[in-house]
C-alpha cells in the first residue's frame, strides 16, 4: 500500500513540474500594453528596489535633495506614485541610423507604468499646462505641443503610458486582443524570467551596434560587436547589489574573441590602486567569461559595501564650507566707537557645489536637464 502510495506522489511531483514546465510564469498583465512589435524590453520594479536597505537609503537621499518637487515642477509629479514600469521599443530607427541612414527621428516606443495614481489631479494638471486631451477607445490620451512624439495616455488608476502616438495605439489596440495568460514572443517569455531574478532588467534581440547611434560598421569598441545577436541583463539589490550581462554572439569563436577585447580593456582601464583604491577594486570584482556562444560578464557587491559607498557620496556633495565668524575686536577705553562704513560691505557667501544634474531625452520640445540643489 506504502509503494503504491510512494508511486502516486511521485507521478503527482512529475505531473506538477512538466504542467510547469510547459505553462511558465505569465506575464504582468499591464506587459499587455506593450508595444506588438518590440524587440527591445526594459524592466524595473521600484517597489522591489526601494524595499531593499540599499534602496531604502537612496530613497532617503532622493527625498533629502526635493526629488518629488523637482518632479512635480517638471511634469512628472506621479512619480512618486510608480510601482513598476515596462519600457518596449522595436529599436528601428536605431538600426537605421546605425547603418549611415540620415534618419534622426526616436524609435517607436511605448512606457507602461503601474501604479496607484489620482487620474483626477493628473488629468487637472495636464489640462491647466496647456494639454490637448483626446479619447482613443478607453483612454485618455493627453497631448503637448503640436507633435505626437511623446504622448500620456490615461487607461486606468493603476497604469499609464507614454510614448509616440502611433505606439500608444496599437498598444491599446494589442492589449484589447492579447491573451491575458500568455507570452507571445521568446523574447517576452525571457523578459518574464528576467523579471523574476532581478528588479531591473533588460533584453534586446538587437546588437549593441545597432544599438548605438553611427556605430555598426565603425572601427573602435563597437567592432567587438558586429556578430552579435542581441544581449540581455540584470540588476538585483536583494543582497547588496549584483549586475550580470550576457551577450549572444553567432559563434563560439566570436564570443572567445569578444571576451578576450573586454577583459584587455578591463585590465587597461583598471586605476592604480594606490591612487584609488576603491575603483581599482571594483575592476577586481568584474568577471568576464565565454561560455559557448556567449559571453557572461557579472559584479557584485556585499550589502555593507553599497551603504558605504552612499555614504560617501552623501558626505562628498555635502553644503559648501561654513563663513567663519569674525573674531570680535576689543577696544581700548575711552576709544570711539568704530563709525560705520559710508559703503555697505558685501560678503561673497561660500562658494556652493556643482548642481548635479539630469538629462531627459525623448521630451517634445527637445531634452532637459533638471538640477538637484
Amino acid at each position: 500500500m506504502f509503494a503504491f502510495r510512494l508511486i502516486g506522489a511521485s507521478l503527482a511531483i512529475c505531473a506538477i513540474a512538466a504542467a510547469a514546465e510547459a505553462n511558465p510564469p505569465s506575464m504582468p498583465s499591464f506587459w499587455r500594453y506593450a508595444h506588438p512589435g518590440a524587440k527591445m524590453y526594459m524592466g524595473v520594479d521600484l517597489t522591489r528596489i526601494f524595499s531593499s536597505p540599499a534602496g531604502k537609503a537612496i530613497q532617503k537621499e532622493m527625498d533629502r535633495a526635493g526629488f518629488k518637487k523637482v518632479a512635480a515642477d517638471q511634469g512628472m509629479g506621479f512619480f512618486p506614485s510608480v510601482d513598476r514600469v515596462l519600457i518596449s521599443t522595436t529599436g528601428e530607427s536605431v538600426a537605421a541610423a546605425g547603418k549611415g541612414n540620415a534618419a534622426k527621428k526616436q524609435p517607436p516606443v511605448v512606457i507602461a507604468v503601474q501604479g496607484k495614481f489620482d487620474t483626477a489631479a493628473l488629468r487637472k494638471d495636464m489640462l491647466e499646462k496647456g494639454a490637448a486631451r483626446f479619447a482613443y477607445k478607453s483612454a485618455e490620451i493627453f497631448r503637448r505641443g503640436k507633435t505626437n512624439d511623446m504622448l500620456v495616455a490615461l487607461v486606468s488608476s493603476q497604469v499609464m503610458l507614454l510614448g509616440d502616438g502611433p505606439s500608444l495605439k496599437l498598444a491599446i489596440d494589442h492589449h484589447d486582443s492579447a491573451d491575458p495568460g500568455a507570452t507571445a514572443t521568446t523574447l517576452m517569455n525571457r523578459a518574464v524570467e528576467l523579471d523574476g531574478l532581478y528588479d531591473l532588467w533588460f533584453a534586446s534581440e538587437v546588437s549593441p551596434s545597432d544599438v548605438a547611434e553611427g556605430a555598426a560598421g565603425a572601427a573602435g569598441p563597437a567592432q567587438m560587436f558586429k556578430d552579435t545577436e542581441g544581449f540581455e541583463g540584470g540588476i538585483s539589490f536583494k543582497k547588496g547589489l549584483g549586475l550580470d550581462f550576457a551577450f549572444h554572439n553567432k559563434t563560439g569563436e566570436s564570443a572567445s574573441a569578444m571576451a578576450t577585447a573586454l577583459n584587455l580593456m578591463a585590465k587597461l582601464g583598471q586605476p592604480d590602486k594606490d591612487k584609488d583604491p576603491e575603483a581599482a577594486e571594483m575592476f577586481d570584482r568584474l568577471k568576464i567569461a565565454a561560455n559557448g556562444s556567449d559571453v557572461m560578464v557579472s559584479l557584485a557587491f556585499e550589502e555593507k559595501d553599497v551603504l558605504a559607498a552612499i555614504d560617501k557620496i552623501k558626505s562628498s556633495a555635502g553644503p559648501g564650507s561654513k563663513r567663519s565668524t569674525p573674531t570680535p575686536v576689543t577696544l581700548a577705553k575711552g576709544a570711539p566707537a568704530p563709525q560705520p562704513a559710508s559703503e555697505p560691505v558685501v560678503i561673497a557667501p561660500a562658494a556652493k557645489p556643482a548642481p548635479l544634474k539630469i538629462r531627459i531625452l525623448n521630451l517634445e520640445e527637445g531634452p532637459r536637464e533638471i538640477a538637484f540643489q
